[in-house]
């Protein structure tokens, strides 16, 4: 339905293109326009998306408006980011963010700041993205009311972990900790919580991160927060699979995966449900041969319903383990096109926006001690294929 509206709003909107034409060339066309290219991108139609933007920012330009001009920029630099054309977004963004600093237009800094801070990040540039952040924080405190302090203190607290500043990131967690504490904000402190775990397994300190995502979950149980709470289960079902528990994974994850059906959330959903027979695969290892086809069976059902989804990721994960489960069964022959398919997969899906809800696929992963085209160099050398095994090194 809403992909119908957003169809209907970009015909009426070029019908008021139309007669505004007719009537008069003003800064009203060139927002219509606008207007017309934010439709365009929703449905997917990015060649077109671009050259309405460019043509709206060099409409605006012709009118000389220049905040209606600095507003498109943004928004271009917006769908720059939203492209993965980082450097162009930053580019356009920066420019627009000093510029509206100068014209003291909130509105269009905080936008912009946003660009950049994301741009940054992405492009490894964490001190510069760190510096965005905090004059998004300034702006967010003097002029929003703290409306989007969680938003910022998580986004600082990756900053530094990306940068490596470990005493950054703690006095991240300490004010973030210390605000919530003081407003009796129980989600928010679940959460600094929830990212404080993250940090400290990043950091190779499971004991520290578990103690870290239990206080989290605490919290979160206390707030209610269904989502939050499967995360941070989850969380502590890949902490517990990369400890080699796979019991004490296997019950996180079920215990998340009950809490994510509440939700709408089909990566999440499929991901647990993946992990979860990967834990049935490694609690079953010492007989896997009654066990291989049934666990099969499941993977192959969670394949198709991620390509019905467009879930390539997911249907890689399942294919991957597929071929593991055939190795385990002493059948090679048979892993060889679920590995195949999984790499092929891999290298068709999308750059994807960081979500926690994948972590289980570099758990896993690392757990086997394999990327995605190993299995197959592997058991092309040991079967005498040289061309295949030279072909997926390349691809590696």
């Amino acid at each position: 339905p809403s992909r119908v509206k957003r169809s209907r709003t970009r015909l009426a909107t070029r019908e008021a293109i139309r007669l505004n034409t007719d009537l008069r060339n003003d800064s009203a066309m060139a927002d219509n326009e606008l207007m017309v290219a934010n439709c365009q991108r929703q449905l997917g139609e990015y060649d077109s998306a671009l050259e309405s933007f460019q043509r709206t920012i060099e409409y605006f330009h012709s009118l000389n408006d220049q905040h209606l001009e600095r507003r498109a920029r943004i928004a271009l630099a917006d769908f720059y980011n939203s492209m993965f054309r980082d450097a162009d977004a930053l580019a356009i963004a920066s420019d627009a963010a000093t510029a509206a600093r100068v014209f003291s237009d909130t509105g269009d800094s905080y936008r912009a700041l946003t660009v950049v801070a994301r741009s940054n990040h992405r492009l490894g540039r964490f001190d510069d993205e760190l510096a965005a952040l905090t004059d998004l924080a300034r702006i967010d405190s003097q002029a929003y009311r703290g409306r989007d302090r969680v938003i910022l203190l998580r986004s600082m607290m990756k900053a530094s972990e990306g940068s490596g500043d470990q005493d950054k990131c703690d006095e991240i967690f300490n004010r973030w900790k210390g605000l919530a504490v003081s407003a009796g904000d129980t989600p928010s402190l679940a959460e600094a919580w929830y990212e404080r775990g993250l940090y400290m397994q990043s950091l190779g300190r499971p004991d520290g991160a578990a103690l870290a995502l239990s206080q989290a979950l605490g919290f979160a149980g206390k707030s209610g927060d269904a989502p939050l709470r499967a995360n941070i289960l989850s969380a502590l079902g890949n902490l517990a699979y990369g400890a080699k528990r796979f019991e004490d994974a296997r019950r996180h994850y079920v215990d998340a995966l009950q809490l994510a059906r509440t939700e709408d959330s089909f990566v999440l959903r499929t991901i647990l449900v993946l992990a979860i027979v990967a834990c049935d695969s490694k609690t079953g290892a010492e007989s896997p041969g009654s066990a291989v086809p049934d666990l099969i069976k499941r993977c192959t059902a969670i394949a198709g319903e991620c390509r019905q989804n467009g879930f390539s990721r997911g249907e890689a994960l399942a294919n991957f383990i597929s071929g593991r489960l055939s190795e385990m069964a002493d059948d090679p022959a048979a892993a060889m096109p679920f590995y195949r398919s999984a790499a092929g997969l891999h290298e068709q899906s999308p750059l994807q926006p960081e979500t926690r809800d994948l972590n289980f696929v570099e758990t896993y992963l690392r757990g086997e001690e394999a990327g995605w085209y190993d299995p197959l160099i592997r058991l092309s050398c040991g079967s005498g294929q040289v061309d295949s095994a030279f072909s997926d090194i390349e691809r590696r």
